[in-house]
């Protein structure tokens, strides 16, 4: 017989975007791309191999009268020319098209539910409607004759021969649920839960036809995918894996699995299934295929969708296994990209498991990542080392140690792709935080690289990622601050400013500022002389508040340009974690609050200081309260700025 594969399928995976670009979205596949019809007339169908038919057996001699005999031969005439239908069918999806457009669909339903009749007929009607279902407009016709209802109920009887019966029936669904226009057809008529059923016998053609369907339907809506959920597919799908069904059964399993977490729904009730734990022994476990550890490394990227399965994969020992999978897989392979997807999901806005995936090794396999010329693999790889060094002086360390600013600043260099390049700033942007960090961005010639992306040509994203860049390559690191005056950074950043780019940029931009005028007086002249950026921040200064992010960098900002000479002395950078602020006699005032009546009014700057939780950062602690080096604020909560015109020296 002539090929009859009407459509195949491979795994496909949608890419997940890191912070900065948005939620990372879900992992799904689809089972029906679109193919060709062997022997037909070159149109295209998706769907699965139609349902191979049967030919009928040869009419036998009948004893009787001869209405026996007509209604004996009127069976055989039916039964072969069903048979006849079910081979073009098979052959053709032009003969498939005819048969609809002719309309035979309301005939071969009613075959198909007839009480009485040849059941070989009956078996051949329900392989063509099999076939049909590979066209929309077939699947259209099946349902407005009630004919899902039909099929669904045709998947409870029992039997041998229902057996074979419930694999057909379960072929025909899944190619409706691959081609109808209406998603939610299948789930309506109630097919769900006898899919779900079949699956008590994982070893059956029926069990393995019926996944496919349910992870079809799975792929085609979120209402789908909590329909599954919520008649137990979730737990079904785990105790089937835990059966050992065989290399073919694991994967369709896992397919519908990966399909299933890609409703945020479902990610909510991985827990009472016991989803997690088996997933990592499945990754961590030695005779599983390469293909199967890929599946389950997509899965655990689906399920951080929901950031309380991020410490469940941690503490189920997760982290480790992943890392390997990184480590072990070739530099552009696609198991590589998924293992750095699913770890920037697991270290985003998590301490612990950023350590975990430090103390696991994962640094330098996502550096030697960066490598890779697989674009899609080296921007992953980027966003997970940003979001691994993010707030972290350890992990900043150890990504300089594996010589990770280098090679994001090649990255730059070499003229990545935007996506890659905006990644490869944002994770400079976190690098910064450590002292050492900013100078080899300097000392390699980074600052240009990552002011370039400010330019509108790069995008949003890119801009907001180069602003928060500069901002904190400049925090409290004086080389830094003049080598962006020096380079034309300090007007690149005024003329995006007076831009009204968005709310984002423009908050990066003012830090980034307020932190350059501070330590360069020569960058005063550079804003006097820009009178629409100056315009701006004297606008910042007087709308905003003290408590507004805009409005504290505009007064900080503006202390510097107004008053140079009386109350503005250059800020003296330092590696000290702790000193003394030592108060000198220039005309400021001494107490906390000028003009403030409260009981604290004469408490004296000069006192002990200690820094936050960032190395470089504006914002400083004194005696518990949170306080700027340019902001105080006493017990009254009015605060009131006060230039500090002293040194800050280690103790």
């Amino acid at each position: 017989m002539g090929g009859g594969h009407l459509g195949g399928g491979l795994p496909r995976q949608q890419a997940d975007d890191g912070r900065g670009e948005g939620p990372v979205p879900p992992c799904r596949r689809d089972l029906c791309a679109p193919g060709t019809a062997a022997g037909g007339g070159g149109g295209a169908a998706s769907g699965v191999r139609g349902a191979v038919p049967r030919p009928p057996q040869p009419p036998a001699q009948l004893r009787g009268g001869t209405a026996g005999k007509q209604e004996r031969r009127d069976d055989d005439s039916l039964s072969w020319v069903t048979c006849a239908l079910s081979q073009l069918t098979f052959r053709s999806i032009e003969d498939c098209r005819a048969l609809v457009a002719a309309g035979a669909v309301p005939s071969l339903l009613a075959i198909v539910g007839g009480a009485d009749g040849d059941e070989e007929a009956r078996a051949n009607a329900l392989r063509i409607l099999c076939n049909l279902a590979h066209l929309p407009e077939a699947c259209t016709a099946i349902r407005h004759g009630d004919g899902l209802r039909l099929l669904v109920g045709m998947l409870g009887r029992s039997g041998r021969e229902r057996e074979e019966e419930a694999a057909v029936v379960a072929r025909a669904l899944l190619n409706v649920a691959c081609n109808d226009p209406d998603e939610g057809a299948v789930r309506r008529a109630g097919g769900i839960e006898p899919l779900l059923r079949l699956l008590e016998k994982p070893k059956s053609e029926a069990a393995a036809v019926a996944l496919l369907a349910l992870s079809q339907l799975a792929a085609r809506g979120d209402d789908n995918c909590r329909a599954i959920h919520g008649c137990g597919g979730l737990d079904r799908l785990m105790r089937l894996l835990r059966s050992g069904p065989g290399e073919e059964a694991t994967q369709a399993a896992l397919g519908a699995l990966l399909n299933l977490t890609g409703s945020p729904t479902v990610c909510e009730g991985v827990f009472q299934a016991g989803t997690i734990p088996q997933l990592v022994r499945m990754l961590d476990e030695p005779e599983m295929t390469a293909a199967v550890r890929l599946q389950v490394a997509r899965i655990m990227s689906n399920l951080l969708q929901n950031k309380d399965n991020a410490n469940m994969i941690r503490i189920a020992g997760g982290i480790k296994p992943l890392v390997r999978a990184l480590a072990d897989s070739a530099p552009g392979g696609e198991a590589a990209q998924v293992a750095a997807v699913a770890l920037s999901q697991l270290a985003s806005g998590n301490a612990a498991n950023k350590d975990a995936i430090r103390e696991a090794g994962g640094i330098p396999p996502l550096v030697g990542l960066l490598g890779s010329r697989d674009g899609d693999a080296a921007r992953w790889a980027a966003c997970a080392l940003a979001e691994i060094a993010e707030e972290s002086l350890s992990n900043c360390s150890a990504v300089r140690f594996a010589g990770g600013v280098d090679r994001l600043i090649d990255l730059l260099r070499d003229g990545a792709p935007s996506q890659v390049a905006t990644q490869a700033v944002r994770a400079i942007a976190s690098l910064s935080l450590g002292r050492e960090n900013q100078d080899i961005v300097r000392r390699r010639g980074g600052i240009p690289l990552v002011l370039a992306l400010l330019d509108e040509e790069w995008g949003h994203s890119a801009r907001v990622v180069a602003a928060c860049a500069a901002a904190e390559l400049a925090s409290g690191n004086r080389l830094n601050c003049e080598a962006i005056v020096r380079d034309g950074g300090l007007d690149r950043l005024l003329g995006v400013l007076v831009a009204k780019p968005s709310d984002t940029v423009i908050g990066h931009i003012m830090q980034a500022v307020a932190e350059i005028v501070e330590f360069c007086p020569e960058a005063r002249s550079t804003i006097l002389n820009h009178a629409e950026a100056e315009a701006a921040i004297r606008d910042f200064g007087a709308e905003g508040s003290s408590y507004d992010s805009n409005g504290r960098q505009a007064i900080r900002i503006l202390s510097c340009i107004d008053a140079p000479t009386k109350d503005y002395q250059r800020r003296t950078d330092t590696d000290c974690a702790q000193g003394s602020l030592n108060q000198t006699a220039s005309g400021a005032p001494d107490n906390c609050c000028a003009g403030c009546s409260c009981s604290k009014s004469d408490e004296k700057l000069q006192g002990s200081w200690k820094q936050s939780s960032r190395s470089n950062a504006a914002e400083w602690t004194r005696h518990g309260s949170e306080s700027s080096r340019y902001m105080f604020t006493c017990a009254c909560s009015k605060p009131t700025l006060q230039p500090y015109t002293g040194s800050w020296s280690p103790r």
